[in-house]
């Protein structure tokens, strides 16, 4: 959710889409259930359809977001529109093996930028 939510501003209505999984973060949360399950489905439906998900602009710059933790490295590649928002083009994330789970912080964040210039 904490990744997402720099998306909400794209999303109409994302609060209301969001709420049952936002009630897993309270204190004495059920645990996941099939409204949890909708709910995700239909953010994960929201965010890879237009105007979220825009196509690549070889006239525009291009910009990469990315994150590392312990488990996984993931970016977001994006480009500004006609009002000067950033807009994601392509999302990238992948499971990081024992081995590299190991790796400090910084090669880490490293390894997240080879792997998506690689994909």
């Amino acid at each position: 959710m904490g990744f997402i939510n720099y998306y909400r501003r794209f999303i109409r209505d994302f609060s209301g889409l969001a709420k049952p999984i936002n009630n897993l973060f309270k204190k004495n949360a059920v645990l996941w259930d099939e409204s949890y399950n909708k709910a995700f489905e239909a953010i994960k439906l929201e965010v890879v359809k237009e105007p979220i998900i825009r196509h690549f602009d070889y006239k525009k710059e291009a910009f990469i977001k990315y994150d590392s933790s312990d488990t996984i490295t993931a970016g977001v590649l994006l480009q500004k529109n006609n009002k000067r928002q950033l807009h994601p083009i392509t999302y990238f994330s992948v499971s990081l093996g024992p081995t590299k789970r190991n790796y400090a912080i910084y090669d880490k964040e490293l390894l997240t930028i080879i792997r998506y210039f690689k994909e």
